[in-house]
């Protein structure tokens, strides 16, 4: 193999991870969203507590933060670039060596559902009033 050819099966290695760490980091913003829909905090700036306008979710639906607290996020270098996931199983079985997870108790489900709801009202509140105006 020559210097040409070995340089361009480098790049297009380089080529291949960068795709990957992209897909990877795409995948774990997917499924930490769908961990916010459970966890009943979907839809709410991590930074600020407020609602994140429902045209944000529409066109980024794994958004974390408002679109002003994720410029402030950015400026202060505070977005992290990699992305590694909790080691888990597509299996649906317990692989080797994970800890088993604790399933919440009755009344906390109860109330992260309530929590969810009265925040859904305030979303929608918050639509319909937007879209009066």
């Amino acid at each position: 193999m020559d210097l040409a050819d070995s340089a361009s099966d480098e790049m297009d290695h380089d080529i291949a991870l960068g795709l990957l760490s992209s897909e990877q980091d795409a995948i774990y913003e997917v499924v930490s969203a769908i961990q916010r829909i459970i966890d009943g905090t979907y839809g709410i700036c991590e930074d600020t507590g407020r609602p994140i306008p429902a045209e944000r979710l529409r066109a980024v639906p794994w958004s974390r933060r408002t679109k002003e607290a994720e410029e402030r996020a950015e400026r202060a270098g505070l977005n992290p670039h990699a992305h590694l996931g909790r080691l888990s199983s597509v299996q649906g079985t317990k692989a080797a060596g994970l800890s088993e997870v604790d399933e919440p108790a009755n009344e906390e489900l109860l109330a992260r559902e309530l929590a969810r709801h009265q925040r859904e009202q305030d979303l929608r509140a918050i639509i319909d009033g937007s879209a009066q105006n």
